[in-house]
């Protein structure tokens, strides 16, 4: 039990970020509060590098939860392929 809750912290303190919608025009990131916009610009590049685009601009950002403070919880992050 011990091993696997020494297992379980690097993963809850890591957190994700996952790419939730990419048509080649706009990209939406969703990720935890603590991701920084430099990480999240190379998700987003390679995202649209898959409809042949060079790289993605960022355009806004919004909690996933209103009721929290801004840049905390779970971030809505959209992007712009150019």
């Amino acid at each position: 039990m011990r091993i696997i809750l020494l297992l379980a912290i690097p993963l809850m303190i890591t957190g994700c970020a996952a790419v939730q919608y990419n048509d080649g025009k706009t990209v939406s990131i969703q990720s935890d509060g603590w991701y920084g916009l430099d990480s999240l610009q190379k998700t987003a590049n390679a995202a649209c590098q898959q409809y042949g685009k060079s790289k993605a601009k960022y355009v806004h950002s919004a909690n996933m939860n209103p009721n929290l403070p801004s840049g905390s919880g779970v971030q809505n992050t959209v992007w712009e392929c150019e």
